[in-house]
């Protein structure tokens, strides 16, 4: 064998062991890339402690304290848990579609070019006290994905724009919005005040009574109603710094709410929320927990009771009218009983044949009826014109006492209702036991 041969042969084996070695090298590149673009940063949600995210509002600084989680900078403000967890997710749950490669000295140029010099967006996470990384968003060229860099990597990937949008929070999305935070089965009591009118409920047992301006069961339903809307009350804009509360309304409040909470030590908290004067975009309001003002949409003003009728009872009766087998008219001069027998109403006292069907409407009618309005007492209940007392078996269900007229109501008391109420009189009429009787 000559030595060009020779030679010839360690030129083609060189090659071949080029190739080889390159190839091997991509596939070693492909799966450090496979490898690195899984996730975006890799943590544990529960123990991130700080974040610092800077956009071009600027910067807002967040540290967990004692659990909880607080703004530092440019405010001490509560931190709103739900906007902080949003953010965790979106950092947890990206995941980097492809890498970049920079070729060394144009890191600068193209860094500005995908919009990480400045960027975007900056995120610095913290865990347990010491800086994880700094996660930088650019631009979304084709505004489905988005240029993302780590700190302590020196690729650029790429990850989905509602990622960037998940992290791009400012101090007023970052912020607790809540007007009043508690919790609705710690309440104990509650009290609303107007300038002309307080109204307050408290807790008895598992139910709910009156307490001003009347005294009484209150309607569990609306009870709860009522602190629904004041658990999801969302201050709309803020004044940080504001000069006097006077200009806003709220040295003499339009309305007040005082919520009363049991800790779980026992201890009593109370919540108090200030309503003022009209703003362009709803009502200004004041937590007494907090110094600056809000505004609070008109719809939560609106929604609060103007008097204590909203929170009483209205049936004045409960009872299940297929049960009863005895009903008794009272007049004050005269009575009317009338009995079931064998499924088929009959007039016992006087005696004679009645409708069955006019009597099981008044039954109906009796069990479905609501106050309007509630009063302070009528002298006509003393004597009613009309009692309607309801009996099954032994015990009497239903009593109903029916008074004078006054315009379109009548004033009634049921044996649900501790107080004087008004019904319509359309409904009144329909209790006459005149209606029964056959050929009247």
């Amino acid at each position: 064998m000559t030595l060009k041969s020779v030679l010839q042969i360690c030129i083609v084996f060189a090659i071949l062991a080029g190739a080889i070695l390159y190839s091997n090298q991509k596939e070693q590149e492909k799966e450090d890339v496979a490898e690195l673009t899984k996730e975006l940063v890799v943590l544990d949600k529960s123990r991130v402690d700080g974040l610092t995210i800077e956009t071009a509002a600027g910067a807002v600084v967040l540290r967990k304290v004692d659990g909880t989680w607080k703004i530092l900078e440019p405010l001490r403000l509560d931190a709103s848990a739900g906007a902080i967890e949003g953010v965790l997710a979106n950092l947890e749950r990206a995941h980097l579609k492809k890498f970049l490669l920079l070729d060394e000295g144009e890191e600068t140029e193209r860094l500005t070019e995908y919009g990480l010099i400045p960027p975007h967006v900056r995120v610095i996470v913290q865990v347990e006290g010491s800086v994880l990384d700094t996660i930088d968003y650019g631009n979304s060229p084709l505004n489905t994905y988005v240029y993302v860099k780590r700190a302590s990597q020196q690729r650029v990937g790429m990850t989905e724009l509602y990622r960037r949008t998940g992290v791009d929070k400012d101090l007023f999305e970052l912020r607790e919005k809540r007007a009043l935070r508690f919790e609705k089965s710690a309440v104990t009591s509650v009290r609303i005040t107007r300038p002309s009118l307080t109204i307050e409920i408290a807790r008895d047992g598992d139910s709910w009574r009156l307490q001003q301006p009347s005294e009484g069961p209150a309607d569990g339903g609306q009870v709860d109603s009522v602190l629904s809307r004041l658990s999801a009350a969302f201050m709309t804009s803020f004044d940080d710094a504001p000069a006097s509360l006077s200009s806003y309304g709220l040295d003499t409040p339009t309305l007040q709410v005082d919520v009363h909470a049991q800790g779980a030590d026992g201890s009593t908290t109370t919540h108090t929320l200030s309503v003022g004067d009209v703003a362009a975009s709803g009502h200004y309001a004041k937590s007494e927990s907090a110094p600056y003002v809000f505004t609070l949409d008109s719809s939560f003003v609106q929604g609060m009771p103007t008097s204590d009728f909203r929170l009483g009872p209205k049936k004045l009766l409960d009872f299940q009218r297929k049960t009863v087998d005895r009903v008794e008219f009272i007049y004050p001069d005269r009575s009317i009983l009338c009995v079931r027998d064998n499924n088929a109403w009959v007039a016992a006292s006087p005696p004679g044949p009645i409708d069955g069907n006019e009597m099981e409407a008044i039954l109906f009618t009796m069990e479905q009826l609501e106050a309007v309005a509630f009063t302070e007492g009528s002298q006509s209940l003393r004597t009613p014109s009309l009692r309607v007392r309801a009996w099954a078996a032994s015990e009497i269900v239903a009593d109903l006492s029916l008074g004078q007229v006054e315009g379109d109501r009548v004033h009634a008391r049921g044996s649900l209702i501790e107080r004087g109420t008004l019904v319509e009189k359309a409904e009144a009429d329909r209790l006459m036991p005149e209606r029964i009787f056959v050929g009247e």
